[in-house]
């Protein structure tokens, strides 16, 4: 059966080993290979990890003549979606510029797969993208994005590899071309980013030309600036609800020339109270600004983006809020303290808010305050309240996980441990002291 099994799989593969191999290749060297070809895949798939090290290795060598072959387990185990990633980009260059793909990934569309491990690769390749998109390598995920749509022109989701062609070109004229930057008037008294829900915030939209050339905008009439908010409004027990307006603010200019390090500026403010007014819980908002000119011309775009003129939407920067019920002034004097007291007072809100208002620096001391409130639940509260061991763990651990930014599920073993081993010496720290 296996020498049947072989025999067919050097059949099928035969078109593609002969791409890589010299024409001359005769059938039994191929069928020799074929062989150590299925060999290294039974070690993979081997209980030892030993054998399975050296299946990966030994595969991963032979190069893409080995493609064919491991077609048919990649919906079933992700090292084998791994170890073809690793085998095709062993063709590109190091030296490669905007690491976009090269030669070896145009020989995809010739393996005898079928479309959902095509669609499962360049996926990948997509998320990759999306990730330099987020670490701000802007150039080189475009050239990735730009790669893919080259190379796979039938992706389902080749609407979003557009996409997000057109969010890097923003990128890219926003860090060298047209800087558009927006800020937030910090609120008296408070630590910056912090607002409580009756407030206006004062905003400031800049837009400044960071480029060595002028650069001509025409906004065409009666052009607006399309304030973008986010905003998420959270309770004690872990959930929320997500919403998202645009605000329309007039620009009030028809065409700008800005000359090398010359700016324009624009302020306005945001109605917090606008969002559940009436709500005490915690509230975030993410602010951004977009214009859609009808025109951007300057030289400087050449070598951004590869064109001296487009209709790129001018993106800003982005404004992060905080935003807390009245009066939360004095529970920042003291934020330990009144977590603590907030933690024997029993109310959930209470333990919420006081939480999130502890600042960085003594957030291992709220930490522990929180485990150990976990732990060892009050017996009463001193206000009173009986509340659950069920909604006290919640609420404890939503607290928990505010703070960490884990993404932890909800589960009370599960951060119990966490903190436990988090208390355990560290041997490389204690190494070096």
């Amino acid at each position: 059966m296996k020498q049947v099994l072989l025999a067919l799989i050097v059949f099928l593969s035969a078109g593609y080993c002969l791409i890589a191999e010299p024409p001359a290749q005769k059938q039994d060297d191929l069928y020799q290979k074929t062989k150590e070809i299925y060999s290294a895949i039974e070690k993979l798939e081997s209980g030892s990890i030993p054998e399975q090290q050296e299946g990966f290795e030994k595969l991963r060598a032979m190069g893409p003549a080995v493609l064919p072959f491991l077609s048919a387990y990649l919906k079933e185990k992700a090292v084998f979606l791994e170890l073809t990633r690793q085998i095709i980009e062993q063709g590109i260059p190091k030296n490669n510029q905007g690491g976009a793909f090269t030669a070896p990934l145009h020989n995809i569309g010739r393996l005898p797969t079928d479309a959902a491990f095509i669609e499962k690769y360049f996926y990948g390749r997509y998320l990759g993208a999306l990730k330099l998109f987020e670490q701000e390598s802007y150039n080189e995920a475009k050239d990735l994005v730009m790669a893919i749509m080259t190379i796979e022109k039938n992706l389902s989701f080749r609407n979003q590899l557009q996409l997000l062609k057109i969010q890097c070109e923003e990128r890219l004229i926003q860090s060298g071309v047209l800087k558009s930057t927006l800020t937030a008037k910090p609120r008296a008294e408070l630590p910056a980013g912090l607002y409580e829900s009756t407030d206006r915030v004062n905003l400031t939209l800049k837009l400044e030309n960071v480029s060595l050339v002028p650069i001509e905008i025409d906004f065409g009439a009666d052009n607006v600036i399309a304030l973008n908010v986010i905003f998420n409004l959270y309770d004690p027990f872990g959930s929320f609800n997500n919403k998202m307006r645009s605000e329309p603010i007039p620009l009030k200019i028809e065409k700008l020339k800005l000359n090398p390090n010359e700016k324009k500026e624009w302020e306005f403010t945001l109605e917090i109270s606008k969002d559940n007014p009436e709500s005490p819980f915690y509230k975030t908002y993410m602010l951004y600004a977009e214009i859609s000119p009808r025109n951007i011309k300057s030289e400087a775009l050449e070598k951004r983006i590869g064109i001296s003129q487009t209709i790129r939407k001018i993106v800003s920067t982005n404004v992060n809020l905080r935003v807390f019920p009245p009066e939360v002034a004095p529970v920042l004097k003291n934020p330990l303290e009144k977590l603590e007291t907030a933690i024997k007072g029993g109310v959930p809100l209470d333990i919420f808010l006081c939480s999130l208002l502890v600042p960085e620096p003594v957030q291992p001391k709220a930490i522990e305050l929180l485990i150990n409130a976990l732990e060892k639940p009050p017996v009463k509260t001193e206000s009173g309240i009986e509340i659950s061991s069920q909604v006290w763990d919640t609420v404890i651990m939503n607290c928990l996980k505010h703070i960490t930014n884990l993404p932890f599920e909800i589960n009370k073993a599960t951060w119990l441990e966490w903190f436990r081993q988090r208390q355990q010496p560290n041997p490389v720290r204690e190494k070096k002291k």
